[in-house]
């Protein structure tokens, strides 16, 4: 009598064409492939750095806040965020404020990867400015002022201007700044109208001798090269970057009512290692089958 619980499919094998031995070994290699498919498919993964969901009492403000995970780093700069409703709301004194999660002098050089960062951003539905905004990106600077008026759109500050960055605008336009003087997309205005929840991300590969940047809205990829061929814009000269920041510019009339959440700095495997990962898992499977044949 055959035990309770046995493979159905292998019960139902010829014993004489597949013996117990055979069987056995089916059993291993099979244990073995979907072994061997999880570690691939988990080397491939994103290895999450910073991620805040900004959880805590009402009130308490941003800076000195510590992300769990994280590097162990407080978020620095201007106390004009506060947490409300386990999201983040920008403050209403100066014309913009900024915090930042400081990565290091050199990190980014010193640890070539695909860097990403993201967050779902809000804005209130009375906005109709290109002045409002919300953004994140990668910057050389912070600012600690409580008067802020330096942003990540910044054309007159070079150590605050993301490089690069993506903002969500009041207008329903989305920027990527790449540079100090250089905007390397804006859509049309109305295209991401404010009143609903939008996830921006900016992918900056430091692998490459010359960095490339890419950006994406709620998974479509922006096209940041113009008339030329590929989404991804490159540097000609990379950028001198130290910050994961956060910055925005909202009025009092719509600061209670915009916000941004789950803020993450990762890194994402190239596209290269997923296509070496899966060509690995193909060659495993036809020999396996092969041998099995």
């Amino acid at each position: 009598m055959e035990k309770s619980g046995a493979n159905p499919v292998l019960l139902a094998l010829d014993k004489k064409r597949y013996p117990p031995t055979i069987i056995s070994m089916k059993k291993i290699i099979n244990v073995f492939a979907v072994s061997f498919a999880l570690f691939v498919s988990q080397s491939a993964m994103a290895t999450v750095i910073i991620f805040d969901d900004f959880t805590g009492t009402d009130g308490t403000l941003v800076r000195n806040t510590t992300p769990d995970p994280g590097t162990g780093n407080s978020w620095s700069g201007s106390p004009g965020y506060t947490i409300t409703g386990n999201a983040v709301h920008s403050a209403t004194t100066g014309s913009g404020h900024f915090v930042a999660m400081d990565m290091g002098a050199g990190y980014f050089v010193d640890n070539p990867d695909v860097y990403e960062i993201s967050a779902d951003l809000f804005l209130s539905s009375t906005m109709n400015t290109p002045t409002d905004f919300f953004s994140v990106g990668f910057t050389a600077g912070n600012n600690t002022s409580a008067g802020a008026n330096r942003t990540h759109l910044s054309t007159n500050h070079a150590t605050l201007t993301g490089s690069p960055s993506i903002a969500l605008r009041g207008n329903g336009q989305v920027a990527v700044k790449v540079s100090q003087a250089e905007t390397a997309y804006i859509s049309s205005t109305g295209d991401y109208a404010a009143g609903s929840t939008y996830n921006v991300r900016v992918v900056l590969d430091t692998t490459l001798t010359n960095w490339s940047v890419a950006a994406f809205v709620d998974n479509t990829q922006l096209d940041l090269n113009g008339v030329a061929s590929g989404l991804l814009y490159e540097y000609t000269t990379n950028p001198t970057i130290r910050y994961a920041s956060i910055s925005s510019g909202i009025d009092s009339t719509d600061s209670a009512g915009s916000y941004l959440d789950n803020f993450q700095l990762q890194t994402i495997p190239e596209p290269s290692t997923l296509v070496l990962s899966f060509l690995s898992l193909l060659g495993f499977v036809a020999v396996r089958r092969k041998r099995l044949a």
